[in-house]
């Protein structure tokens, strides 16, 4: 259903659609290490100094951590311009605004949902096969 290839635009890989995906199809579940917060922060220190790139929150006490890259759906990138990103907050967006007038609002097709312990990739508009799968990781990602 898909597939990981190296990005258009030179960003590494990304995962793209093998197949027709429509608005609300289940793409994949995220898979990786579950960690508890303690684990976490042995791993990667609690400071937070070294951004857990591929963590997903799943609970209060438990986030799935794909850094082996065993799964697939942690190869979906972020449609956002860093740099835009960053324009938007010096000019003093607050991070839900930043998040809002980012232009990835048109390029994101799936959405990453957590329920029950578990996080799952579902598409948020029509994909057609060889496009890019990107989801929003949010305003914090960008900022840790």
């Amino acid at each position: 259903m898909t597939d990981i290839y190296k990005t258009r635009d030179g960003r590494g890989y990304g995962l793209y659609a093998r197949r027709h995906f429509s608005r609300g199809d289940r793409i994949g579940i995220y898979k990786g290490r579950r960690l508890s917060n303690r684990q976490l922060d042995n791993l990667y220190g609690s400071s937070r100094e070294i951004v857990a790139e591929y963590a997903v929150r799943v609970g209060v006490n438990t986030v799935i951590d794909d850094y082996r890259r065993e799964g697939k759906i942690s190869f979906a990138n972020d449609p956002v311009d860093l740099k835009r990103m960053h324009s938007l907050l010096r000019l003093g967006y607050s991070k839900h605004q930043a998040y809002d007038k980012a232009t990835n609002k048109k390029l994101q097709n799936s959405e990453l949902v957590v329920r029950g312990g578990e996080a799952v990739l579902y598409a948020t508009k029509a994909i057609e096969p060889r496009d890019e799968i990107q989801w929003s990781y949010g305003v914090c990602y960008w900022l840790a």
